[in-house]
């Protein structure tokens, strides 16, 4: 079974934050701590103005792990926007569609995908960030920092969670793998558009 460091979040918006640092540690043995949470948070609050704050997020662990990281994103039109930037040359994005095809063939890196959180707790629609530890059946085991605990979602809900990013929040839905290297993937991209959002 693959495991990941169990850790809870402390502040609403510190999700991907922690995936990520959950994500390093899988590859290079870290302490996960409050600290440094909100170390990557405030670095990419602080860089808001010249980075998006998902690449802001990112960048500090591309730096201060030296992690490559790849990025995938399914809106063309954001894309190109993350194009202009500037950002670690350890960052990498592409375009590509994402959906639960896409995630069984990336399984094996444990990707971090965005989803609309009103299908996991039926409370708000809210983008959130969680890891794809493993495929099991009709059922994904996922790490969901926000309560700090490992759950299955079956294909169904998690498709639903993506559908409605897109759709009903508007955003492009995302993929992040956390690598010791650049992940290349020339001829099996797929670039589609499907939200100028």
């Amino acid at each position: 079974m693959h495991k990941i460091k169990p850790y809870k979040q402390t502040t609403y918006e510190t999700c991907l934050s922690c995936c990520l640092l959950q994500a390093v540690d899988r590859i290079k043995p870290i302490q996960i701590t409050r600290r440094l949470e909100l170390k990557c948070i405030i670095y990419s609050l602080k860089h808001r103005y010249s980075m998006e704050y998902i690449i802001g997020n990112m960048e500090f662990v591309a730096n201060k792990f030296n992690a490559r990281l790849t990025q995938f994103v399914e809106s063309k039109y954001y894309f190109d926007y993350l194009q202009t930037l500037t950002k670690s040359k350890n960052i990498e994005t592409k375009l590509h569609k994402i959906d639960l095809k896409f995630i069984d063939e990336m399984i094996e890196y444990f990707p971090i995908i965005n989803v609309d959180d009103y299908h996991l707790y039926y409370d708000y629609h809210y983008p959130h960030f969680l890891t794809i530890l493993e495929k099991r059946n009709n059922k994904y085991r996922v790490f969901d920092v926000w309560d700090g605990k490992e759950k299955y979602l079956d294909s169904k809900t998690l498709s639903k969670a993506i559908s409605s990013l897109r759709n009903h929040l508007k955003l492009s839905p995302q993929m992040i793998i956390v690598n010791k290297y650049i992940f290349f993937m020339p001829l099996l991209i797929t670039p589609i558009q499907v939200s100028k959002n």
